[in-house]
């Protein structure tokens, strides 16, 4: 094997390691991306729920259905779920996409 051979067997491994380094980064910026979106979604539900319960208190009480803890602590239960589903949806009320668009290039 001549010197000429070698050199560009080592500038063939410094390239595919190069490569295989820029494709790295790229795995790892496509997590933290997945990781932003997911936290914008979560702020998102957590917002809406807020919102959904402060619409809640304005609500005239009926007599219709019987106050209780158990009717309480469903109606938390379904409004937290319920905002995690928007939220999780398409495009939910815009305000998880709106922030990603934002934050998504500082990573």
């Amino acid at each position: 094997m001549n010197i000429s051979n070698l050199n560009n067997y080592t500038n063939s491994i410094a390239s595919q390691q190069n490569r295989l380094e820029q494709t790295e980064k790229k795995v790892k910026n496509i997590e933290e991306q997945g990781r932003l979106l997911e936290a914008c979604q979560e702020f998102e539900s957590i917002f809406t729920n807020i919102m959904l319960k402060s619409m809640r208190r304005t609500v005239p009480k009926s007599s219709l259905i019987e106050e209780s803890t158990g009717r309480e602590m469903f109606e938390e239960m379904y409004d937290e779920k319920l905002t995690r589903e928007i939220s999780k949806g398409s495009n939910g009320m815009g305000i998880a996409k709106m922030l990603y668009d934002q934050m998504k290039n500082r990573i």
